[in-house]
């Protein structure tokens, strides 16, 4: 699968658009709550009902919804966090102008130290990963 990050020309998708490129198609969203996909992807993408999409409302409706039948929202925890991962590992791809590859297994990119060493950064002392977990 690749992933297309543009800064510019977003085509009415809002303001953080991406565009997930298979083998079986395409598909691109943002925070207007449109989707765009490929033809033969069109059959899956849901019909909005009304005149006006307003995505944050959608998510509190479901939400309450996920708390009255205690299950997972789609925007879940880790749906979320692979989101999040995949647009920083692109992030980092535009910053180095050159091509990588990604492994959600390991979250490492493969055979890339200086891409790997852009992951994170060194904690400031006295701070430690370990300490920020465990005081959350």
């Amino acid at each position: 699968m690749q992933l297309i990050l543009r800064n510019h020309t977003w085509g009415g998708l809002g303001s953080c658009s991406n565009r997930f490129e298979g083998t079986e198609g395409w598909v691109e969203v943002g925070d207007s709550g449109r989707i765009e996909v490929s033809d033969n992807l069109k059959s899956l993408v849901p019909k909005k009902q009304g005149t006006r999409y307003d995505p944050t409302a959608e998510h509190i409706r479901e939400f309450i919804s996920c708390i009255r039948s205690r299950t997972a929202p789609r925007a879940n925890a880790d749906v979320t966090a692979h989101t999040h991962v995949t647009s920083h590992a692109a992030w980092i791809c535009a910053q180095l102008n050159r091509k990588l590859t990604w492994d959600p297994a390991k979250r490492m990119f493969l055979n890339d130290e200086e891409a790997n060493r852009m992951r994170g950064r060194a904690y400031r002392e006295p701070w430690r990963a370990e300490a920020l977990a465990t005081s959350m």
